[in-house]
């Protein structure tokens, strides 16, 4: 869908923002200086004229498959969902001829590609759906914005170069082979994700309707579909691990070939992950009630640097000033202090 390529883009310009600050600390994006838009028309296959349904959609009995001879495959399909068949074989356009016209199609020509759907949707005041069918999987293709009236569902199937509409009577048959459940389902139409109670499905709209139908492909079975570390031989457990993080400084320099700027170190944080306790024997809990006690006398000792914020009661939200100044000044003395105290070393 054109939505997921939009989405691919933006990351893509964010991702490309992203290695530019990675050149400096504090660069804030500005403007853009220069943009560049290039389209190429695409010429879509449309749909045509009647195709048989292959066999297992066919025993579902959940869809109607209009069996025209003309050009007109998705409008028949909509006037069956608005006038259903009274008689026998619903699969016949003579039930819906005589009601052709109450369709307006504007501008758009049959046979009528799914990127029109949305005009014919507007001008009708109708709400409609289509869903795909490849390798014995549907997945959704366009999704109404709209809920307030009842949805029309429509099914794509395709045939060689040929590509043809069906009308689905019953989401629920047409997707029960996904899940074993004997009771109503509730689908989501943009995932086709199964909810037990229609509460649930509805709590989930607001959130599946913000993106893009979804299809999910998983790769083939096969090793080359997994990637995982095999080389376990080479791995050996290590009683500590050590995460560290640099900031520096970017010196602009012309004397490389090749190089722009020189990055000077300017600080670090670090993360030490260590062994986790175990202790086994007939005193555990007295082991472990001792161990806790000891722990918190070392975690008080460090926390004890730690200095809480004062909110000013006055503007809720915000920290007191003063208050801050306090604290920055305190901090410089005890630094301050622990320089004189301990003899000069270069870290």
């Amino acid at each position: 869908m054109i939505g997921d390529h939009i989405e691919q883009a933006f990351e893509k310009i964010k991702e490309s923002l992203d290695e530019f600050l990675k050149n400096g600390s504090a660069w804030v994006f500005d403007s853009v200086i220069h943009m560049e838009l290039k389209t190429a028309t695409y010429h879509p296959l449309a749909p045509s004229s009647y195709i048989p349904l292959p066999s297992k959609l066919a025993a579902k009995k959940a869809l109607i498959n209009i069996k025209n001879t003309d050009q007109k495959c998705f409008v028949w399909p909509l006037l069956a969902a608005l006038h259903p068949a009274a008689g026998p074989h619903s699969e016949r356009v003579y039930h819906y001829a005589s009601m052709e016209q109450e369709l307006r199609l504007g501008n758009v020509t049959c046979p009528v590609q799914p990127c029109k759907v949305p005009i014919i949707e507007k001008l009708n005041n109708l709400r409609i759906n289509v869903f795909g069918y490849e390798d014995e999987e549907v997945f959704p293709l366009y999704i109404s914005k709209r809920e307030d009236i009842q949805v029309i569902n429509l099914l794509y199937i395709t045939q060689g170069d040929n590509k043809h509409y069906c009308l689905i009577k019953n989401m629920s048959r047409l997707l029960g082979d996904l899940i074993k459940h004997d009771g109503e389902r509730f689908y989501s139409y943009s995932c086709l994700h199964l909810f037990s109670t229609e509460s649930l499905l509805k709590d989930d709209l607001p959130y599946c309707n913000e993106h893009s139908p979804q299809h999910i492909v998983m790769p083939e079975p096969g090793e080359e579909s997994v990637l995982q570390f095999k080389q376990h031989k080479f791995s050996q457990p290590v009683p500590y691990a050590i995460y560290a993080d640099f900031e520096a400084l970017i010196e602009p320099m012309q004397t490389i070939p090749g190089k722009t700027a020189f990055h000077i170190p300017c600080g670090y944080a670090y993360l030490i992950i260590g062994p986790s306790i175990v202790y086994r024997g007939s005193d555990a809990v007295d082991h472990f009630i001792t161990s806790i006690v000891r722990e918190k006398g070392h975690s008080s000792q460090k926390a004890s640097h730690h200095h809480p914020n004062a909110y000013d009661n006055t503007r809720p939200g915000r920290v007191s000033k003063s208050h801050s100044l306090q604290l920055v000044q305190k901090m410089a003395r005890e630094r301050q202090s622990e320089r004189s105290r301990s003899p000069l070393r270069k870290v």
